[in-house]
């Protein structure tokens, strides 16, 4: 089986370092616990973002943020059962063609191999479009199931008739549907992938 995994969200709970991290930068509480990103979370603008971004997303989050407990254990389980790993993401900064977007590639990178998280091959995708890029991405490598945290992305995919284990959060409570299988920890995927 070819199995897509996204990064933030789904390898990390990049809800909570949002929450955390956004309420340190900004001096405040958040404005919409119900949102995906820093900026609807916090209501800033993209200054703010790029700031944010670079002082705690790629100065702390890139290199010190935990993985959800399990993932590495279960994504070696899996690769042990023969089944093909694909990290897509569409990680902050990582398309853009300048020393920004290396550093933000090379950061993740080397996260994924101090957290000993195997795969077979990493896909970065641009964050406009994310949704789209994400499903052209899942069709030519043949993905079977990804595992995803975005309500737009989850919802293509499914509906394009590819599995998706939506890794439960806030911002996507209300997303139902064919394809649709909700998980809140990475045991409940190998299980659910095994069976």
């Amino acid at each position: 089986m070819r199995i897509g995994i996204d990064v933030d969200g789904v390898l990390t709970d990049v809800y909570d370092f949002y929450k955390t991290c956004g309420a340190k930068c900004f001096n405040r509480k958040p404005d919409n616990l119900n949102a995906y990103t820093i900026d609807t979370m916090f209501n800033i603008t993209k200054n703010e973002k790029t700031r944010f971004g670079i002082k705690y997303f790629l100065g702390y989050y890139c290199s010190k943020w935990e993985p959800r407990e399990s993932a590495a254990d279960v994504i070696q389980k899996l690769s042990g059962e023969n089944h093909e790993v694909y990290i897509i993401t569409a990680r902050m900064f990582s398309c853009d063609n300048n020393p920004l977007g290396w550093y933000s590639k090379y950061m993740l990178l080397n996260w994924l191999k101090k957290n000993n998280i195997r795969y077979n091959e990493i896909i970065f995708c641009p964050e406009k479009n994310v949704s789209e890029n994400k499903l052209s991405i899942c069709k030519s490598k043949n993905i079977d199931i990804m595992i995803e945290d975005n309500v737009d992305t989850t919802a293509l995919l499914s509906e394009n008739n590819i599995k998706v284990f939506l890794f439960d959060a806030p911002y996507n409570k209300n997303i139902l549907g064919n394809n649709i299988f909700r998980i809140d920890k990475w045991d409940n995927i190998l299980n659910k992938i095994l069976s």
